[in-house]
C-alpha cells in the first residue's frame, strides 16, 4: 500500500523541504510532454549527491512509492520528464551536475547525470584543452549520461556514445551502491580507461533499463583533429539512395570513414530551415510542388542530404582519405563539396561575391558548417529548430517544446547498412507518415559499420484538435509495420514501452527474474522498457 505522505516526510529529512516539490503547477509541468500523456506524478524530489539517492530509495521501498528518475528531462520527442507508469515521485537529478575528474592525457571526463553538453564543452574550453566530446543533435542543455543511457548518438568518431563510456556508478533500487569495471577497487588505476574490468561486465545492463541509478560515468574524449575537412553530398532522386547506402557502407566497413554521420531527406533539411505554417495555411502534407518550391529556396536541398567529416592526423593523411571517399561517392551522388580551412576561409572573403552569384549567404553557412561544426563537439540548438516546423507561432526567446505545445514523436528503427534494407524502412514511415497528414521526415545515422539508426519526426502543432490522437495512431501503425517487417524500434517513447513484441526465448523471464531480484516492490521506473 502507497504511503505517499509518509514518504514524503521521510524525504524532507533528507532532501531538506525545498528539494521536495509537490505544487501542483510544477508537478504539471513534469506531466506535460510533446505528445498526449495521462500519467499523473505523486512528487518531484531533488538529490544532490549519491548518498541521498540512495536513502531516497531506501524510503521509496518502506513505504512503497514508485520512483522514476530523469537527468535532467529534455527527452524531447520519447516523454521529457514524464514516467511510463501513473503514480510515480520523478526524482530529478539536475542538481547533480559536478564534473567530477578529468584527464587530458588520456582523454576522459568523469561527470554527474546534471552535466550538460555545454557545461563540458565550456569546460574543455576554459581548460584549453586539444580534446572534443561527440555531441548531439538535440540540445546543448540536455545531459551526457542521460543520452548514453538511452543509447542516443552523437556526431564523428565516438558517436555511438555509450561504446565510449565505463566507470558507472550506480545505485540499485534497495539503496545499495555500485561501481561497474574496475572502479569496483579501491586504487584501481584502470576504473576511466577500461569498459570491461575482470569478470562479469554489467554496464549494458543499465542502458535502456530500470535496475539502476547511474550517478556518475566516465566518458572518452577525442583529440583535436591536426586536419579537419567536412564535406556535403545530395542525391536529385530517391531511387539512388540504395546505391549511396551500400557505397557508404564501403567506405565504412574499410575504416575511411569513422563514426556517424546523418543522411536526412528533404523533408527533414526543410525543417532545419524554414516554417512550415508561414509557407502553407492547411494542416495537410506539402504537395510535392510546394515541397519543390521550398527547396529550390535552399539552394541546395536534394532528396537526400548527407554531411561528413574526415579527422586526420596529418593533412597528407586527409587528402588521401578525401580521394578515396570522392572515388567511391562520384558516380553515387548528385553534388559532393568539400570543405578545409584553405576552402573555408576563402569562402568567407568572397562572400558578398558568392552571395550574388548563388544567393546564399555563405558566410554563415562556413560558419556553422566548418568553424562550429558539431563534428569538432561544439554543441548547437539548430537541431531544436525541426521541432517547431509546425507551430503557428512561439517565443525564440526560451525555447521549450513541452511548454510551447510542439507536437514531437520519434520512432525509431535500426536496420542493416544495405541498401534494400534501409529503403524498406523508409517506405514503412513515408506510407504510414503521409496517411494520417505528417510529412515523412526522415533521417538515417549511419552508426556503426553494419547497422544504421533510421529515424522517423512526426511534428505536428498540439494546439490543433485531433493532432494528439493522429499522431499517435501513426507512432503505433508505423511501429506494428516495422515489427512485421523484423526492424525493431532501438528506442522508445514512454508510451509505447508495451508495444515491444515478446522474445522468442526466455530472455523475457530473465529480465523479470533479475527485476525481482534486486528490486522486489517494483519501486525503481516500473515498466520502463518493458521491465517490471
Amino acid at each position: 500500500m502507497i504511503d505517499i505522505q509518509g514518504a514524503l516526510a521521510a524525504w524532507i529529512k533528507v532532501l531538506s523541504k525545498k528539494n521536495v516539490i509537490i505544487k501542483r503547477n510544477i508537478l504539471s509541468e513534469f506531466e506535460t510532454a510533446t505528445f498526449f500523456t495521462k500519467q499523473k506524478i505523486l512528487a518531484v524530489i531533488y538529490p544532490t549527491k549519491t548518498k541521498n539517492i540512495q536513502k531516497c530509495l531506501k524510503i521509496a521501498n518502506k513505504f512503497y512509492v514508485p520512483v522514476y528518475p530523469i537527468s535532467i528531462g529534455k527527452n524531447w520527442g520519447y516523454g521529457s520528464h514524464v514516467p511510463v507508469k501513473n503514480n510515480c515521485v520523478v526524482m530529478d537529478l539536475s542538481k547533480m551536475n559536478k564534473i567530477i575528474d578529468f584527464d587530458e592525457k588520456l582523454a576522459y571526463i568523469t561527470v554527474e547525470p546534471g552535466v550538460t553538453f555545454e557545461q563540458v564543452y565550456k569546460f574543455l574550453h576554459s581548460k584549453k584543452s586539444k580534446l572534443i566530446m561527440s555531441v548531439t543533435g538535440s540540445s546543448p542543455y540536455s545531459s551526457l549520461i542521460g543520452n548514453i543511457l538511452e543509447r542516443g548518438v552523437g556526431k564523428g568518431r565516438y558517436g555511438n556514445r555509450y561504446q565510449y563510456a565505463c566507470g558507472m556508478e550506480i545505485v540499485l533500487p534497495n539503496g545499495e551502491c555500485i561501481h561497474t569495471g574496475f572502479a569496483r577497487f579501491n586504487g584501481a588505476k584502470t576504473g576511466q580507461i577500461s569498459r570491461s574490468g575482470v569478470g562479469p561486465s554489467f554496464d549494458d545492463m543499465f542502458i535502456q533499463s530500470n535496475l539502476g541509478v547511474v550517478t556518475k560515468m566516465t566518458i572518452w574524449l577525442l583529440p583535436k583533429p591536426n586536419y579537419f575537412q567536412v564535406f556535403f553530398y545530395n542525391i536529385k532522386e530517391g531511387s539512388q539512395l540504395g546505391d549511396l547506402i551500400d557505397a557508404l557502407r564501403v567506405l565504412k566497413l574499410e575504416g575511411t570513414l569513422e563514426g556517424n554521420f546523418l543522411i536526412v531527406n528533404d523533408y527533414r533539411l526543410l525543417s532545419f530551415n524554414e516554417k512550415y505554417s508561414s509557407k502553407n495555411k492547411g494542416e495537410q502534407p506539402l504537395t510535392l510542388l510546394e515541397l519543390e518550391k521550398l527547396k529550390k529556396s535552399l539552394k541546395w536541398g536534394g532528396a537526400w542530404n548527407g554531411e561528413g567529416a574526415l579527422l586526420s592526423a596529418s593533412k597528407e593523411q586527409g587528402i588521401s582519405t578525401r580521394k578515396r571517399v570522392q572515388k567511391l561517392l562520384k558516380n553515387n551522388v548528385s553534388r559532393l563539396i568539400f570543405f578545409d580551412e584553405m576552402k573555408a576561409k576563402a569562402t568567407k572573403i568572397l562572400d558578398l561575391p558568392l552571395r550574388l552569384f548563388t544567393g546564399i549567404d555563405l558566410k554563415k553557412t562556413v560558419n556553422d558548417a566548418f568553424y562550429k561544426s558539431t563534428f569538432l563537439g561544439i554543441p548547437t540548438m539548430n537541431g531544436i529548430n525541426s521541432i517547431y516546423w509546425r507551430k503557428k507561432s512561439f517565443s525564440t526567446k526560451a525555447l521549450n517544446p513541452d511548454m510551447d505545445n510542439c507536437g514531437i514523436l520519434w520512432i525509431d528503427a535500426i536496420a542493416p547498412f544495405e541498401g534494400n534494407s534501409v529503403s524498406i524502412v523508409i517506405q514503412i514511415m513515408k506510407k504510414q507518415f503521409l496517411r494520417y497528414g505528417f510529412e515523412p521526415n526522415i533521417g538515417i545515422n549511419c552508426v556503426t559499420e553494419r547497422s544504421v539508426y533510421i529515424t522517423g519526426e512526426i511534428l505536428y502543432d498540439r494546439n490543433i484538435k485531433d493532432n494528439d490522437k493522429k499522431a499517435i495512431k501513426c507512432y503505433k501503425k508505423t511501429f506494428k509495420e516495422l515489427v512485421k517487417k523484423g526492424f525493431i524500434p532501438n528506442r522508445l517513447t514512454v508510451n509505447s514501452m508495451d508495444l515491444l513484441p515478446s522474445s522468442n526465448d526466455d530472455y523475457d523471464t530473465f529480465l523479470h527474474k533479475l527485476k525481482k531480484t534486486i528490486d522486489p516492490n517494483n519501486i525503481l521506473s516500473p515498466g520502463r522498457y518493458g521491465i517490471y
